[in-house]
């Protein structure tokens, strides 16, 4: 339930600090805001319905579309555009996917801690090969 909030904030997070250099620092205040008007009313809102599944879904749900809009917020910050990104992503998922495949598997039908190193390894060997292809094709 959390994933995507995770892998969003993991790629969102070192890109907050471009706000600042780009000294954009009130369109960050009034985001912050936002975000913690919006983060603190899904828990109320689960708090009031006692429910914790559902102040978990919100928290969740509320704190990945801050950390969508973040990352469209940064790159509309770097000047950058979705269709060189979009470009990029394709490629990479393309070339790793008979790896990622290999690794959803093992970590959804072997339920090991064991497995988990082995799967950092993987994941650090695909993303290697992958910037290595990506940088030889001038994409980064």
């Amino acid at each position: 339930m959390l994933a995507p909030y995770l892998l969003l904030s993991i790629v969102a997070q070192p890109l907050s600090t471009l706000l600042t250099v780009r000294e954009w620092q009130q369109t960050l205040l009034v985001f912050t805001v936002f975000e913690l008007a919006l983060r603190m009313g899904a828990i109320y809102l689960g708090i009031a319905t006692q429910q914790m599944y559902w102040a978990v879904f919100l928290f969740a749900s509320s704190s990945a579309l801050v950390a969508g809009m973040s990352l469209a917020l940064f790159f509309r910050a770097a000047g950058a555009r979705w269709a060189d990104f979009g470009r990029s992503l394709r490629r990479y998922v393309w070339l790793n996917l008979p790896a990622l495949l290999l690794l959803w598997g093992l970590t959804h039908w072997v339920a090991g801690w064991s497995l988990l190193g082995l799967t950092v390894l993987l994941g650090a060997i695909v993303l290697f090969f992958t910037a290595k292809e990506l940088r030889k094709e001038g994409l980064i």
